[in-house]
């Protein structure tokens, strides 16, 4: 057929040459767009259909949905006043919550306090100021004090004299020293004449007669006249016994009046000492000792003198004197010879490692048995001793690592292979002494095998925490 005959397939058109006999090239073409996935819903290719024939020429395929692609949804802190929040996730996509965020409670004010001054008798002072140290809002403001006004006391004048003017009476302030009232000048007094005894002539020295000074002041107004000298007065001085070392006198005449000597006392020879012992005493590990000596049972005068007898010193055995008990600062702890061979000690770092053979560490009273001297430990003896127990000998602190115990109880579980594994992905930070704990072969490193090693040991499918 030399006509084209138009047909209808499926809602689109496409033509049919009149010689049904020849192949369609499917130059005409009609594509059905390609629909995108999402996170959840599936989607699908494009089609592609020939508008001649009807032939599919490319059959859409079926796309997956995407999934979630999860993205932080960052928190805020609180602050004194306000709510935070907590860090959250979300689709970057569809923006859908994934976790969401928890609620913070404000944190509240940190007070501090700014002093005030006092008020002064002229200036006006302010109270302390109250203030949050965070965010600066005032809590309590300053208040201003008035001025205190001036404190009066009297300040005392000072009485004229003879010679002298003087003062009277004025006032001040106490606190600030101002003048409030200033005092005033008094005249001198002048003179007042009094007697003035005169004395007795002595045996040698002559005497004076009355005569008349100002009262106040002491100035001589008439002057006193001299009295010869009366001569001596004979009286008996009695002597005195001979001591050990003194000699003595007999008796002698003086003047009773001045006491001069008119016969003179005669010497009588000392009497010696009367000698007895004197106790010496031992020396010990720090202190000397003496040997014995003699002295006068009367005047306790030294005769022979003792001599002194050098300290011993201590005698020190496992670094505790066998004397007398002290305790050597020189001595280093030490374990005993036939000591666990599971546990060893570092006196450079003061450091005893016990690497337990069971799932629970050595008691107090085994790990006193360790070492060769007595050691202060805070723990009863049937108490497990856990990492990061301390006890002290000669007032130098050690502190214990058990090997595995990252949990400080003496145990070796599950748990602690749970906290090493942690440690080894650093989603934990442990202080010194629990790395120590974690770090079973002591190289420095904490690693997963070591956390395995610790599970088997726990679980009793290894006699050993080093695998």
């Amino acid at each position: 057929y030399d006509d084209e005959i138009p047909v209808a397939v499926d809602s689109f058109t496409f033509n049919v040459l009149g010689d049904s006999s020849s192949e369609c090239t499917h130059s005409n073409t009609k594509t059905e767009p390609a629909l995108a996935p999402t996170c959840t819903s599936d989607g699908h290719t494009e089609k592609i259909i020939c508008l001649d024939c009807g032939k599919v020429i490319k059959d859409s395929e079926p796309v997956p949905a995407l999934g979630h692609k999860e993205v932080k949804v960052d928190g805020k802190s609180a602050t004194c006043t306000e709510k935070g929040l907590s860090d959250g996730t979300k689709c970057s996509v569809c923006g859908k919550v994934i976790k969401a965020q928890k609620e913070t409670p404000a944190l509240g004010h940190k007070l501090v306090t700014s002093e005030g001054k006092p008020a002064t008798c002229t200036d006006i002072g302010f109270t302390d100021e109250i203030k949050c140290s965070v965010c600066g809002d005032v809590i309590k403001a300053r208040e201003e004090i008035p001025a205190l006004g001036h404190t009066e006391v009297k300040v005392d004048g000072k009485s004229a004299s003879c010679t002298e003017k003087g003062l009277t009476d004025g006032t001040k302030c106490s606190v600030c020293g101002v003048v409030i009232k200033a005092q005033k000048e008094i005249p001198a007094l002048g003179h007042k004449e009094v007697k003035v005894d005169g004395k007795s002539a002595s045996c040698t020295e002559k005497g004076l007669t009355d005569g008349t000074k100002c009262s106040v002041c002491g100035v001589v107004i008439k002057a006193q006249k001299e009295i010869p000298a009366l001569g001596h007065k004979e009286v008996k001085v009695d002597g005195k016994s001979a001591t050990c070392t003194e000699k003595g006198l007999t008796d002698g005449t003086k003047c009773s009046v001045c006491g001069v000597v008119i016969k003179a006392q005669k010497e009588i020879p000392a009497l010696g000492h009367k000698e007895v012992k004197v106790d010496g005493k031992s020396a010990t590990c720090t202190e000397k000792g003496l040997t014995d000596g003699t002295k006068c049972s009367v005047c306790g005068v030294v005769i022979k003198a003792q001599e002194e007898i050098p300290a011993l010193g201590h005698r020190f055995e496992n670094g505790v004197c066998t004397v007398c008990s002290a305790k050597d600062p020189d001595y280093t702890l030490k374990l005993v010879e036939d000591h666990d061979k599971n546990i060893s000690l570092d006196n450079e770092k003061k450091t005893v490692t016990n690497k337990p053979t069971s799932s629970k560490s050595m008691t107090a009273s085994e790990l006193k048995k360790q070492f060769g001297a007595d050691i202060k430990l805070d723990l009863k003896d049937d108490d497990l001793v856990p990492n990061g127990t301390k006890f002290t000998y000669n007032d130098v602190e050690y502190t214990v690592i058990v090997k595995g115990d990252t949990a400080a109880d003496g145990k070796i579980t599950a748990s602690d292979a749970r906290a090493i594994l942690r440690m080894a992905a650093k989603l934990d930070n442990p202080d010194d002494v629990t790395a120590a704990a974690a770090d079973l072969n002591s190289d420095g490193k904490i690693s997963s095998s070591e956390a395995r090693n610790v599970l088997r040991f726990a679980a009793k499918l290894s006699s050993s925490l080093e695998g």
